[in-house]
């Protein structure tokens, strides 16, 4: 691991250590990223942004978060998630 890397753990490691409340959507994300697959769930995007089952609804209905139908059930790839996190930190420095 080079020196940057190392310094960027240390800054999510106490991070963490200062919010606690963050671990929950931070495994939930891991558990996601180590399992291989590149498609999120509804309740797994509940439990990593924090947030409820209807305000995901909401973004993807407006098209803030891209998500695609499995069945009858909703998924959000990766890629999806990266560009929504992405441009909702875009939208707060402005």
């Amino acid at each position: 691991m080079s020196k940057t890397e190392t310094q960027r753990a240390e800054k999510v490691m106490q991070l963490l250590r200062e919010h606690p409340e963050l671990l929950k959507p931070a495994k939930a994300l891991l558990d996601v990223m180590l399992s291989g697959r590149e498609q999120l769930t509804i309740p797994e995007l509940e439990t990593i942004l924090r947030t409820t089952r209807r305000t995901i609804y909401k973004w993807i209905d407006t098209g803030e978060i891209r998500a695609f139908k499995v069945g009858r059930s909703w998924r959000v790839d990766m890629e999806g998630l990266r560009a929504f996190l992405l441009s909702r930190t875009s939208n707060r420095e402005k």
